[in-house]
């Protein structure tokens, strides 16, 4: 099975982003989540790792939720996907997370069609090192999305009728 993720990306003395922010990682194949750990690590970024979705939303119910920055979760892990967990996440109270959702099985346009309660960013595996670096960056200096709780609203978070969800 090939990698998901490129080592080393960095061509020397090129700019890399870099951060200080917490970031929790669910990714269920150990490689691809040691490399991306190891990267934003190297970055500055805290970074969680969960083996797996339950994982990562049990780290989410635990104090450490209020500190995390990013989620960055794999679509697709046995038991619980990436989108179930976005799902989830959104219902335990967390609508300040950004979330970045990487596939190496569906593209983006897939995704946006997806009945999902909140916006998220898209990554395709395979990436190199340098390329989730930026993307990272990019979700976190994007401006704060406000996402309305489950208790305020229901309503779609599209206008757009091709990305709003089937009743």
């Amino acid at each position: 099975k090939k990698a998901a993720v490129e080592m080393p990306a960095f061509p020397d003395g090129q700019s890399v982003p870099r951060g200080k922010e917490t970031i929790l990682v669910a990714e269920d194949e150990p490689i691809v989540r040691n490399v991306i750990a190891q990267t934003l690590r190297a970055q500055g970024y805290t970074v969680l790792e969960a083996l797996n979705g339950d994982e990562a939303i049990r780290l989410l119910q635990g104090n450490v939720a209020r500190k995390v920055d990013l989620l960055l979760t794999d679509m697709v892990m046995p038991e619980m996907g990436g989108l179930e967990v976005l799902k989830r996440f959104v219902l335990l109270g967390h609508p300040e997370m950004k979330v970045l959702v990487t596939s190496g099985y569906a593209d983006a346009s897939l995704m946006a069609a997806a009945p999902v309660p909140r916006p998220f960013a898209f990554l395709q595996k395979p990436f190199t090192s340098e390329h989730l670096a930026q993307k990272v960056r990019n979700v976190l200096d994007q401006p704060q999305i406000r996402i309305a709780s489950r208790q305020e609203s229901r309503e779609p978070l599209t206008d757009r009728p091709d990305l709003k969800p089937s009743s």
